[in-house]
């Protein structure tokens, strides 16, 4: 958890400004950190993270994460372009937080 907050700005300051995704590598200067706020600097965990989607026959569906049982891995398309790029990523939630 080192550095968790300016991370966590970095991320959401680069989602904001629609810069493109790079493994969050960007680091934005603590001016620009300071334009993002989070209300009463409070941050909320959550058990469960419950994500609403569209299926491919155009149903609604509904999917959750939990990161303490078995529903915690996870797959998402992969930016990467090439020859060698693998179509998705997967990873484990290991926390949901919401401010």
């Amino acid at each position: 958890m080192q550095n968790f907050i300016p991370k966590l700005q970095d991320h959401l300051l680069g989602r904001l400004l629609n810069k493109e995704f790079d493994g969050d590598e960007h680091q934005f200067t603590n001016a620009e950190r300071n334009t993002v706020r989070i209300v009463d600097n409070r941050i909320y965990s959550a058990k469960v993270l419950r994500v609403n989607y569209t299926t491919y026959d155009v149903r609604r569906d509904q999917d959750s994460m939990n990161p303490s049982t078995e529903r915690r891995d996870i797959m998402v398309l992969s930016p990467e372009e090439g020859e060698d790029a693998h179509p998705y990523w997967y990873a484990r939630v290991i926390g949901v937080f919401h401010a």
